[in-house]
């Protein structure tokens, strides 16, 4: 069914999107932030936090963003630049203009075109997929 503006997404799927879009806190441009900051929702950096950051929803480094940090998320994705080591559950999505200065450990990765990454990268399967799926370790040849 099409829907207004000729969008031909069902309703469930647009109100997703915005659920998905929805930052619960913001760290605008020309702030600084010194400390430990936790979140239990999405974060969207536009200034500049340096510390810890452990974001239980959804990281978003804007263009301007800088983060002095270890890092730990549910995803990240990445328009500025991190200068610390990252530890993601889901997905990291360095765009073009991202920078990543450090380690990352993360489900996923997509790194775009552009995009610069200097340091280690471990990929690791979430536990509980691992465990549900009951995959097995089998040699291939005895000897």
């Amino acid at each position: 069914m099409k829907e207004m503006f000729g969008s031909s997404k069902p309703k469930s799927d647009i109100q997703q999107e915005r659920q998905h879009d929805k930052v619960d806190t913001i760290i605008g441009a020309g702030t600084v932030f010194v400390g430990d900051i936790r979140v239990k929702g999405t974060l969207r950096i536009d200034g500049r936090v340096e510390g810890k950051v452990d974001c239980a929803g959804d990281l978003v480094v804007g263009d301007a963003g800088v983060v002095e940090a270890e890092v730990h998320s549910r995803s990240i994705k990445l328009g500025g630049t991190i200068k610390g080591n990252i530890f993601v559950t889901g997905t990291m999505d360095i765009a073009g203009t991202g920078k990543l200065y450090g380690d990352m450990t993360a489900g996923k990765v997509v790194i775009a075109d552009g995009a610069i990454f200097h340091g280690q990268c471990n990929m690791q399967a979430p536990e509980i997929g691992i465990q549900k799926k009951g995959i097995e370790s089998t040699p291939v040849a005895k000897g």
